[in-house]
């Protein structure tokens, strides 16, 4: 009806702004509230504990073809509820209004007519009237399709299923990836690596990282495959099909692991010789070698390189003769040797170079560099094959230094 304000007098007007407020949302979140209740595809209505109907709202008047004027202070269950689940919904209404608690139900509610309608999924809970604060039973609930819905609960409860098994696979491949890559940064932070090994650990990382974003990819494309899928039973299919990629990804990891431990047992293996260099030479050029031995230490331990003046006291000893072979044969990782005339001659150089024969006759020969000083004969070295450097007390830097670059390379 048309209100003339101006014949209202103040306590009037003040008395019917409250109450319009009172009647409509005016903030911004109390209109769009409105709005969603508006175009929301729900049911939603509220009875009091009697079931008389006082909220009919949302999809209400679609779905049971009722008007707000036709419900309102009629008892639901009379007006609604099949014969057989009318106990049951007066039970219902009683448990939620007096204890709060949820329910959820699908419903074969009659509309106008008495006819069953179409099933609704619903969900009851306890409201209080915004005016009375009465304990009010609501209820709010969605049309559905009953054997539809229940192939998407089967498919959504089988994809959970599957990505969860996928994801404990991801994460549990992906932490050995992690581990592994952890071990490859320690390892490239040894100041003893070589050349090669440097190489090897930067190609195993990148490996690793491959297969780390492989795994990913897998398991996004099954994230999405799965989502499409319209039956569980094609979800299971999709799954199959990236298992196969798993089972690979896993089979490429441990590969790489165990190019990892071949690495870091070869390593150890070399660590685990007593001397890093040990250097075969007669008397005559001691002061070349030992030139040679001291640029060492600044590289190596002192007690890992095999000079015989840093070993004086471990070699005042019966039989050093076999010691020393032994300590030359199997404890070295480097033995350098220095050829020239005297060599030959020399008997404690003849019994180092039995030692050193014997790995070259191994095909060990990378353990082994040749220093000349002059160009004597030297049994079993031939000067057109053998590669050689020459050293004088002048290049003895340098010689040092390829030593340890060959050192590195083993």
């Amino acid at each position: 009806m048309d209100i003339d304000y101006n014949k209202m007098s103040k306590k009037e007007l003040i008395e019917y702004i409250i109450n319009l407020i009172s009647q409509r949302a005016v903030s911004y979140e109390d209109r769009m509230k409105l709005a969603f209740l508006d175009e929301a595809p729900f049911t939603i209505w509220a009875c009091a504990k009697n079931r008389k109907i006082k909220l009919w709202e949302g999809k209400c008047e679609t779905v049971y073809d009722r008007k707000k004027e036709q419900v309102l202070g009629k008892d639901f269950v009379d007006e609604f509820v099949a014969q057989y689940e009318k106990e049951d919904a007066i039970e219902d209404c009683e448990t939620i209004i007096t204890t709060g608690q949820h329910m959820h139900n699908l419903a074969e509610d009659k509309d106008c007519f008495g006819h069953g309608i179409k099933t609704l999924y619903t969900h009851c809970f306890r409201v209080f009237d915004v005016e009375t604060s009465e304990p009010l039973q609501a209820e709010m609930g969605v049309k559905i399709n009953v054997e539809d819905e229940l192939k998407r609960f089967e498919r959504i409860k089988e994809r959970g299923k599957i990505l969860d098994n996928a994801n404990k696979e991801k994460d549990t491949l992906t932490a050995l990836c992690d581990k592994l890559l952890d071990v490859l940064n320690k390892k490239s932070r040894d100041g003893n690596l070589n050349l090669k090994d440097k190489r090897e650990i930067s190609s195993l990382k990148s490996k690793i990282e491959e297969q780390k974003n492989n795994l990913q990819r897998v398991f996004s494309q099954l994230l999405i495959d799965t989502k499409n899928c319209e039956t569980a039973g094609n979800c299971q299919i999709k799954y199959e099909e990236s298992a196969k990629s798993f089972r690979n990804l896993q089979s490429n990891v441990k590969n790489i692991a165990n190019q990892i431990d071949n690495l870091l047992n070869t390593k150890m293996k070399n660590k685990q010789k007593r001397f890093r260099v040990a250097l075969s030479f007669p008397g005559e050029y001691r002061k070349i070698i030992k030139g040679i031995a001291n640029k060492l230490t600044t590289h190596f331990p002192k007690d890992e390189i095999l000079y015989d003046e840093f070993h004086s006291a471990e070699f005042a000893r019966p039989n050093l003769d076999t010691h020393l072979q032994k300590l030359y044969h199997d404890e070295s990782d480097l033995i350098v040797v220095c050829l020239c005339s005297k060599y030959n001659v020399k008997e404690w150089c003849g019994l180092e170079w039995r030692a050193i024969r014997d790995l070259m006759n191994q095909r060990n020969n990378e353990s082994i560099m040749f220093l000349r000083t002059d160009y004597g004969d030297v049994d079993g070295i031939f000067g057109t094959i053998d590669g050689y450097i020459t050293v004088t007390n002048g290049n003895i830097d340098v010689v040092t230094t390829d030593i340890i670059k060959r050192h590195n390379m083993l």
